[in-house]
């Protein structure tokens, strides 16, 4: 199993919420049995590039604070990878298609 976990938040944070942030994020992706292998700090997270870096580095989980800090677009982030927020608290799974032939 992959357990991979990127944290995206944005650069506007203050160093100190950042820090609190990353902590309880660690804490997170701990109790889900993940490592947070990169933190993603951008002034507005551009969803194009996430989802490439998601890909090109077979992450299984996003954490965020909030769903600001990927454009209030969850379903987008789903469709790559599962999604954690942790305000409001969610675990959302990956977004899988059902191909009928």
């Amino acid at each position: 199993m992959n357990d991979s976990a990127v944290f995206v938040v944005d650069r506007l944070q203050l160093v100190g919420i950042l820090c609190a942030a990353r902590a309880a994020a660690r804490d997170i992706a701990a109790a889900h049995h993940l490592r947070i292998v990169h933190t993603i700090v951008e002034p507005d997270v551009d969803l194009e590039s996430l989802l490439a870096y998601i890909d090109t580095h077979e992450i299984a989980v996003a954490i965020t604070p909030t769903f600001r800090h990927i454009q209030n677009n969850p379903a987008w982030v789903r469709t790559r990878c599962d999604l954690i927020t942790m305000s409001p608290l969610s675990y959302q799974r990956r977004q899988r298609r059902l191909i009928v032939s």
